[in-house]
């Protein structure tokens, strides 16, 4: 297999630009497909038509092109669209040296397929992926860009998904991916940034993806800030988001969901501590949603789809995650929290047939541990330092432990109840702190979401500004007592 090239900080474009390939290893979600040995690729100063499908490469192709249309293959890929599409989405990468090259400035063209976007967590999954390449591919002057949707625009997706693709891609720029080769835009010349990656907010191996996760955030929040006018509020005091879903769905819904006397609790813990505390959300106005998670310092709520908005949290958001159906901690929603840079608390429902509900006591410690955590995390960011663990939020939180990897005695402030049986009768089955990192970096990892990795334990807490080694949990299981065995009679 040939080496693979690095991503080309691309130049400012001039007039009679010859087409340029090159091939995405670096800076993109393309990590999953480098392992494999397939690489995403860009095809700048191009056009497209139909017909069948083809993009047009004008003009002398430079050596780097060359090695990149080599190694990439001759047809742009219909898996890296959708994995399953079955090879419908392709088109062909057609060479004419003879063809004029582009001289207008190019419409940069992303291309993805919509994964369900009525639900809120698989429509961020997309833009967490998208987001990031627009980060590292936008420049400054460039014509607005398109979006190519193959499969369709969802015509039920959430409101929200309007407000935040809107920021970037304004008036009709959202396209279904079949105008992307249609004969008319045959003139047209593009910069066409073939796929977006994989998905990776969710429960995957996230291989050292919270760079990318984080960039994406960043970017979707400053756009969607500055086409509304947004600004961070000026309050010290904590603004506390409770995402909810209405109770009345049945038995699967009520351990998906907080009864409503729980969240009053939970209101009046969070205000004894400062905060200002508020249900969320006008699900049926896009702009009021985005704003409320906008200003969201921490995000409380059940399991659920909802929770995924927080990527439009500053820097710093704590989310606490109530689990009933699922049990225990999943990476889903800490995979959100690092993407602010932010820390998460893992808490065990009380269900029951008409949803999840808390004692005041129960409301006391998850409100004492999320804005503890807050607080530390704000405290680093005042001087520019390391989140460090305070007392007070150990306290709250509870310290996990002993760690299988790390020196007798010594607990840590992480997710790691999940991994015996006792911690799960907890209502605080643990906190990883602000600033903490989800993905871990070793290749080879068992099941990677059923435990947290060294990252996740806060460098400046229990072990004096060394993390440890936590790991995965050992392979060797002690083997369970076997209960003697009765002896056959007449045997």
């Amino acid at each position: 297999m040939l080496p693979l090239l690095p991503l080309l900080l691309l130049r400012a474009t001039r007039a009679g630009d010859a087409s340029v390939a090159r091939l995405i290893t670096d800076g993109s979600f393309g990590a999953e497909y480098e392992a494999r040995g397939e690489p995403y690729i860009d095809l700048l100063h191009v056009r497209t038509s139909g017909g069948p499908p083809r993009v047009i490469l004008a003009g002398a192709l430079d050596a780097e092109s060359e090695a990149a249309l080599k190694a990439y293959g001759g047809d742009l890929k219909s898996g890296h669209i959708h994995l399953n599409s079955g090879g419908k989405y392709g088109a062909a990468i057609a060479r004419d040296a003879a063809a004029t090259p582009c001289d207008e400035r190019p419409e940069r063209a992303y291309a993805l397929h919509a994964w369900s976007w009525h639900n809120a967590w698989h429509f961020w999954n997309d833009a967490a992926s998208l987001g990031n390449r627009l980060a590292t591919t936008l420049r400054p002057g460039d014509a607005p860009p398109a979006l190519f949707v193959f499969g369709g625009v969802p015509p039920d997706r959430v409101k929200l998904a309007d407000v935040v693709l809107g920021a970037v891609f304004a008036g009709k720029n959202v396209r279904d991916g079949r105008q992307l080769f249609k004969a008319e835009h045959a003139k047209v010349c593009r910069h066409v940034h073939w796929a977006v990656g994989p998905r990776v907010v969710g429960p995957v191996d996230g291989g050292g993806f919270a760079r990318e996760r984080r960039r994406s955030a960043d970017f979707w929040r400053r756009a969607v800030a500055e086409t509304h006018g947004w600004t961070d509020a000026a309050s010290d005091a904590p603004v506390v988001v409770f995402a909810n879903r209405p109770c009345d769905g049945g038995k699967r819904v009520a351990m998906r969901c907080v009864r409503p006397d729980a969240v009053k609790k939970l209101a009046a813990a969070f205000a004894r501590l400062g905060a200002a505390f508020s249900s969320c959300c006008p699900w049926s106005d896009g702009a009021a949603t985005a704003k409320r998670f906008f200003d969201a310092d921490v995000v409380v709520g059940p399991h659920g789809a909802g929770l995924a908005n927080a990527m439009l949290a500053g820097d710093g958001l704590v989310v606490a995650e109530i689990h009933g159906e699922f049990g225990s901690e999943q990476d889903l929603f800490r995979k959100v929290a690092d993407a602010r840079r932010g820390g998460y608390v893992s808490v065990r429902g009380r269900g029951s047939g008409s949803g999840m509900t808390l004692s005041d006591a129960d409301a006391d410690k998850v409100a004492a541990c999320a804005l503890g955590l807050w607080r530390d995390g704000a405290a680093a960011r005042r001087r520019n330092g390391t989140t460090a663990t305070s007392e007070a939020t150990r306290a709250a939180c509870g310290a996990v432990g002993p760690d299988p990897g790390a020196a007798a005695g010594t607990c840590f402030l992480g997710t790691r109840g999940r991994l015996g049986a006792a911690p799960f009768a907890k209502l605080l089955e643990g906190a990883a702190p602000v600033g903490h990192d989800v993905d871990c970096a070793t290749p080879g990892k068992p099941r990677p979401h059923y435990y947290v990795c060294p990252q996740a334990v806060d460098a400046s807490s229990l072990a004096r500004g060394k993390p440890g080694r936590p790991g995965p949990p050992s392979d060797k299981k002690k083997a369970a007592p076997q209960a003697p065995r009765r002896k056959k009679r007449g045997g």
